[in-house]
């Protein structure tokens, strides 16, 4: 018999095609038995099955030809940054899962397999972060400014002009009358990212435009008066590393589930005997 990936104590034949028995309860939730067929019903209900899909190649994939040495896993877990020349490491092992109370099980099965997963993101994505950032450094970039959302366009050109021409204080008219939640911060809001922000107001926020009033621009059923305060560039730190590697992953995953899901009899469930079949055709 092929060798085969175990799903739900099941097996999945290596082919390209995954398989999922009809008839016999796989999966139970407190009281609740499902079938094989409930459980994709309640996939495709909640739409997972591309995220399943995805996950299963992964694993029969990619995963598999990723290793880890005992000493990255332990660095991992402790939150040490080097892997090298640890001593005693299976015994510091045994000692972390005893502290831990983790069964030794959970650590090969979910721990070791997102360490993989993280391993892989590196592998594959790092030498492009740089690249990606310039692409779309722009949805990085972030700014502090004062507002004041305003339902009535009379009311909302009213407090332009007081403002325009320094009739009154900003933080005064948005805690008096904004309609949004910068009313309890005397309309100061940020940092945010830009690309958080209404296309119509973004359009107006550079840093030549630090301190000037803008007219009230219709953002739903509200109207937006907006100074910028500050303007904040980003740089490639490491945090904005692992948002870039993340994104790219998860595009990446998508795609191949996609890809998958494509194929005419890649993806299907088949009943019970059917599983059978299929078994002893392969034996």
């Amino acid at each position: 018999m092929q060798r085969g990936i175990s799903i739900w104590g099941g097996v999945v034949p290596s082919t390209k095609i995954f398989h999922l028995s009809l008839m016999s309860a796989c999966l139970r939730i407190g009281n609740l038995e499902l079938t094989g067929e409930q459980v994709f019903a309640a996939l495709t209900r909640y739409q997972l099955i591309e995220s399943f899909v995805s996950q299963v190649v992964l694993d029969s994939v990619f995963l598999k030809d990723i290793r880890l040495t005992k000493e990255e896993v332990y660095c991992s877990l402790v939150g040490a940054g080097d892997d090298t020349e640890i001593e005693n490491v299976d015994v510091r092992l045994e000692d972390w899962l005893q502290r831990n109370q983790v069964p030794q099980v959970y650590l090969e099965s979910v721990i070791c397999r997102q360490l993989r997963v993280e391993k892989l993101k590196r592998f594959k994505f790092d030498s492009s972060l740089e690249s990606e950032f310039l692409r779309c450094k722009a949805e990085f970039d972030q700014v502090e400014f004062s507002l004041i959302q305003i339902s009535d366009r009379v009311l909302a050109d009213e407090l332009y002009f007081q403002l325009r021409d320094g009739e009154s204080e900003f933080a005064v008219l948005a805690q008096q009358y904004s309609e949004g939640f910068e009313r309890q911060t005397q309309g100061w809001v940020g940092p945010v990212k830009l690309s958080t922000l209404p296309k119509a107001v973004v359009q107006s926020f550079d840093e030549s435009q630090i301190g000037i009033i803008q007219k009230p621009e219709a953002v739903g059923a509200r109207f937006w008066i907006v100074r910028l305060e500050r303007f904040l560039p980003t740089r490639l730190t490491e945090a904005v590393r692992t948002e870039l590697r993340e994104k790219l992953f998860s595009l990446w995953l998508k795609s191949l589930a996609r890809s998958v899901m494509s194929k005419p009899g890649q993806v299907q469930v088949i009943n019970a005997a059917a599983v059978e079949q299929i078994s002893q055709s392969a034996a």
